[in-house]
């Protein structure tokens, strides 16, 4: 039986790409069009606006990117404050506007504020690409099947959603055992896969779920019942997350992207088998599962932070051949990590982790 590879090898899995940011210039250039992460926003980071004139939504948006890269994923409470000051300053200019709004959204999401915000927001145009990803998420926090379908069909039509992400969404999907559950990270992974189930109607059989929206109790209700969760419903996020492996009939994934949130006690209980974690408390032979996904995957390398994942289930295959004495296997695999690695600037990482041999 082959248990997944140690959680050491995640650490060439970050959740943003420092190296990937541009000059601070360049996006004072191009901040009018900054992008969310799900429209390949990890690669429009930079420094905050000038104090002195007027801030828009973009300038918040590029100032969370960069604060989402420095913290893999997460804000700081330095950045939290930045982002307050810039929101502040939008309010002051105006008040009630739809701009100030979303940026109420972006700054408090997952809290009620941030819902609250949204709905103001698509109350004044319903009409604008920035809505489009917050009414995405209210549907889903609500349960409302017919908001899902049409806000992922406009994610996947009109967002701007990133080519290597709906490449990179598919090949989650395909990981997902039939009638599974996903725990995705967040906008890069769960959106992609909810703007594929509404447009092209792949996979609907997976529940997807927003791993950041558990922290809200009205999603985690939906979420429980959506899993036919049995017994008392966790009061947190992480607590719903790990009860989902008990309560619920249906078979548990977890995105690599939340290798960071992988309860300890779950170590010894977790299988890759493919761009996803599967727990099983009994052994599992995750190995011939893993090499069928892994020749259908699209491996798309244009993906931003989601395309070091793939990295993961490649080490572990490699590590099965060097296991197995399979020389074809190994080379195979060797020439496959290595063209990856050197395509994300991955290989001294995956040297230094001991993937790779001199």
């Amino acid at each position: 039986m082959h248990r997944t590879a140690s959680l050491l090898l995640l650490l060439f899995a970050p959740l943003a790409l420092l190296a990937q940011a541009p000059s601070a210039d360049a996006v004072k250039q191009e901040r009018k069009v900054v992008p969310e992460v799900y429209q390949g926003g990890w690669n429009a980071t930079g420094a905050a606006p000038a104090p002195t004139g007027t801030v828009d939504l973009n300038d918040l948006r590029a100032v969370r990117n960069q604060a989402l890269v420095e913290g893999r994923g997460t804000l700081s409470a330095a950045r939290i404050n930045e982002l307050e000051a810039l929101y502040e300053r939008l309010r002051a200019q105006d008040p009630q506007g739809q701009d100030t709004e979303l940026a109420a959204y972006h700054l408090y999401f997952p809290e009620e504020r941030a819902f609250a915000a949204a709905r103001r927001a698509v109350a004044l145009n319903a009409e604008r690409a920035e809505v489009i990803a917050p009414s995405l998420a209210l549907a889903h926090r609500i349960g409302d099947s017919a908001g899902k379908e049409r806000w992922g069909k406009a994610l996947f039509e009109r967002g701007g959603l990133a080519p290597g992400l709906v490449e990179a969404g598919r090949d989650l999907l395909a990981s997902v055992d039939r009638d599974g559950i996903l725990v995705a990270a967040g906008e890069m992974d769960a959106y992609a896969c909810w703007a594929l189930q509404a447009a092209k109607g792949e996979r609907t059989d997976v529940l997807v779920v927003d791993r950041r929206m558990l922290e809200d109790g009205t999603y985690r209700r939906q979420v429980w019942s959506a899993a036919g969760g049995q017994g008392t419903m966790p009061q947190s996020g992480q607590a719903l997350m790990e009860a989902l492996a008990t309560a619920s009939k249906r078979p548990l994934h977890l995105s690599l992207a939340l290798a960071r949130q992988v309860p300890g006690a779950w170590s010894g209980q977790l299988y890759v088998v493919g761009t996803v974690f599967r727990y099983s408390a009994v052994p599992l032979d995750n190995i011939p599962l893993l090499e069928v996904r892994w020749t259908g995957f699209r491996k798309p390398m244009n993906a931003g932070p989601l395309s070091h994942n793939y990295l993961v289930p490649a080490a572990v295959l490699l590590k099965h051949y060097r296991a197995q004495d399979d020389e074809a296997g190994i080379a195979r695999m060797e020439r496959t990590l290595r063209s990856m690695a050197d395509k994300l600037g991955a290989t001294s990482e995956l040297y230094r982790n001991g993937v790779l041999q001199h």
